[in-house]
């Protein structure tokens, strides 16, 4: 099967990539996660075209069949869509927008990316990236945005998680990439 590959954009920490990483591996679903601009101070936020090219063909050569793209803050709207718009020139595969910003001002999220993530997106993103990965139809699944025919579909949200115990604690233990 494919892999799932998650990027956390010139954040350190990465929390979310982290909860989301653990919950796609408690579900049996590989996952690589990248830390793009991991060794940059926070100021110098722009693409580095050795690191796309790194990240390139880290994607190619680990069969990655699906990308998720922290989008944690506004500021780095432009570089998510640059990133965005060369993996699907490049690789043909489908990119997923999720975060706090991403839940947030998803009306400006959306003309970028192929499906957002709105919410808590640990089942979310487990379901989507099962349906993407297994040619399963994802367009109705809950929390999921999506284009279709040009048109945006929204998907209502599911209840939130109040058994956070439930959820995988997060992945601290990976050794993947740091671009």
């Amino acid at each position: 099967m494919a892999r799932v590959g998650l990027i956390a954009l010139y954040v350190v920490e990465s929390n979310g990539i982290r909860y989301l990483s653990a919950a796609l591996r408690a579900a049996g679903l590989p996952v690589d996660e990248i830390y793009l601009g991991y060794h940059l101070h926070h100021v110098e936020r722009t693409l580095d075209p050795r690191d796309v090219e790194r990240l390139v063909e880290h994607l190619r050569s680990r069969d990655v069949g699906v990308v998720g793209i922290s989008q944690r803050v506004g500021a780095l709207l432009p570089i998510a869509a640059e990133l965005t718009r060369i993996i699907r020139t490049r690789l043909g595969i489908p990119v997923v927008w999720g975060g706090a910003h991403v839940t947030m001002a998803p009306e400006q999220c959306a003309p970028h990316a192929d499906y957002l993530v709105m919410g808590e997106g640990e089942a979310a993103l487990v379901d989507l990236a099962r349906a993407l990965l297994t040619g399963g139809d994802p367009a109705a699944l809950p929390n999921v945005w999506s284009m279709e025919g040009g048109a945006q579909r929204c998907n209502p949200i599911r209840p939130l998680v109040e058994d956070l115990d439930s959820l995988p604690f997060p992945d601290f233990e990976t050794r993947e990439d740091k671009f």
